[in-house]
């Protein structure tokens, strides 16, 4: 008999395990949300019940559902927004979360890069950005704050993360922050002359745990090689060799362009985002919209050029009047032409936690509001390769939730009005 007692007890576990029974109790949220955007681009609900179980959504009902009604559950925790305005996370295409605005990089040891990004991730989840793209961090500390957030060690947002820069040879990315007498040249892993070395590159980031690949096909803003008319700084064949090794390894590619040629160049090899683009014409505008390719403009930063323009050297004062004058009406024309965006702030140049400006830049340069939170939601889960698990709020979706005072759709500005963030079902910040 006790033989028999045994195996049916074994059955019965094995049976509950399988078909999902547990003596684990089942636990729920239930959100009573006022006014909720579930979708950029389609209407507002208004008076919806959004039932969380784990990480995901598995209900949204018209009206507000009485707990005692929804049965299966031990014990259904509820979150009364029904005066405030819920849509889904946001979704920020370029940040660096290692670097400190306004800090001194070139004293920075791998700990205090790390100590930066748990600092800075958490901010940016405060802001209620619950998924972001790191494009570029040296050393390993990106891969290890991206492993603990997933892990639920640290509070911050999703994480993919890029790893070093693939750069050439004293170029845009091949800066590591440290103090170059005390570093090893390779360390950083990025830098790469040659199509062999470029192709090794990519693979060394990849092996790495990269989630994605930055490539920088020109010099940054401030610097000669990122002028209108520079050439880039990798020949054609290195430069397509880094975007053929990472897309055969199944890796998207985000590259930073500002000069004309060098956005050509990362249209024409067929990468999934150009970051910047500054210095892009009617050409590229139509270039971009015939390839598909993705704008991931960083209108913020004009925001540091307005403030500093007064110190820089009188060549890039001239670059930095056209940045802030002429750039954003161009930006306006890819957008009304067709040209798809994504929202990236590229915090870390400009402040953690205030990435909600690109949104007001966004619309600034001729979007809705609706567009612009299109561009933080949709349109960056499309570019991250997660649009079936975040962008919007949907049965079966990652129950990544915010929720602002006021209206985004009225006023971009209320999304400042953090009222709650959700990230995987966990409350991270509420009333």
């Amino acid at each position: 008999m006790s033989h028999i007692y045994v195996w049916t007890l074994t059955l019965m576990l094995v049976l509950g395990s399988q078909f999902g029974y547990s003596d684990e109790p089942r636990e729920a949220t239930l959100i009573y949300a006022g006014k909720a955007l579930l979708e950029a681009g389609k209407p507002p609900q208004e008076n919806v019940s959004i039932l969380v179980v784990g990480e995901q959504i598995q209900q949204i009902i018209p009206g507000f559902v009485e707990a005692g009604k929804l049965t299966g559950f031990d014990k259904i925790t509820n979150l009364d927004l029904r005066n405030e305005f819920v849509l889904p996370g946001l979704i920020d295409a370029h940040v660096h979360l290692l670097m400190l605005y306004k800090g001194d990089r070139t004293v920075e040891t791998e700990g205090q890069y790390a100590l930066n990004g748990a600092y800075n991730a958490k901010l940016t989840l405060d802001a209620g950005f619950t998924t972001v793209r790191d494009l570029g961090a040296p050393g390993s500390s990106i891969f290890a704050l991206r492993d603990a957030i997933n892990g639920g060690r640290i509070a911050g947002p999703r994480i993919l993360a890029a790893g070093a820069f693939i750069a050439v040879t004293g170029g845009h990315g091949d800066d590591t922050g440290y103090n170059e007498a005390l570093w090893h040249e390779r360390a950083s892993g990025g830098v790469c002359d040659g199509v062999i070395e470029c192709r090794k590159a990519v693979r060394r980031q990849i092996k790495r745990s990269a989630d994605v690949i930055k490539i920088t096909a020109t010099g940054g803003g401030g610097k000669p090689q990122g002028g209108p008319d520079a050439e880039p700084e990798f020949y054609e064949d290195e430069f397509v060799a880094a975007v053929e090794t990472a897309h055969r390894l199944e890796k998207k590619v985000a590259v930073h362009a500002h000069g004309t040629k060098g956005i050509q160049l990362a249209l024409n090899a067929g990468v999934d985002s150009v970051e910047h683009g500054t210095f892009l014409n009617k050409e590229i505008i139509a270039l971009f919209k015939r390839k598909g390719t993705y704008l991931v403009p960083t209108l913020s930063v004009r925001d540091n050029l307005r403030a500093d323009i007064d110190e820089m050297p009188a060549y890039i004062q001239e670059r930095a009047r056209y940045i802030v004058e002429i750039t954003p009406e161009l930006m306006g024309d890819a957008h009304r032409k067709g040209v798809k965006f994504a929202l990236g702030s590229d915090a870390g140049v400009v402040p953690h936690g205030n990435n909600a400006r690109e949104l007001e830049w966004l619309v600034d340069i001729g979007m809705t509001p609706q567009e612009a939170l299109q561009a933080a939601t949709l349109n960056g889960a499309e570019l991250l390769g997660l649009k079936d698990k975040i962008g919007k709020i949907a049965v079966g979706m990652s129950a990544d939730i915010i929720a602002v005072a006021g209206d985004p759709l009225a006023n971009i500005s209320a999304i400042r009005n953090i009222a709650l963030v959700m990230k995987s079902g966990k409350v991270y910040r509420q009333p």
